[in-house]
């Protein structure tokens, strides 16, 4: 593996353990109350994204590579 994709990696990994505590901590409360569940939303937007997009470029390199092994 190159160091971009462990980096990705590494971005994916980290990026769903914040979704992950958040999601569950989000899925607890019933509406926002404090800055506290404020910050808990925010992380969990902050989390949403760079795991969205740096999933679907990895899957892109994936299937790339197992597409030059097929043919």
């Amino acid at each position: 593996m190159k160091t971009i994709e462990i980096k990705q990696v590494a971005i994916i990994l980290i990026s769903s353990i914040g979704l992950y505590t958040s999601g569950n901590y989000m899925l607890k409360m019933s509406y926002i109350e404090t800055l506290l569940d404020a910050l808990n939303v925010f992380i969990f937007f902050i989390s949403f994204f760079p795991f969205m997009f740096v999933t679907f470029a990895l899957l892109l390199k994936i299937f790339k590579t197992v597409y030059k092994f097929a043919h």
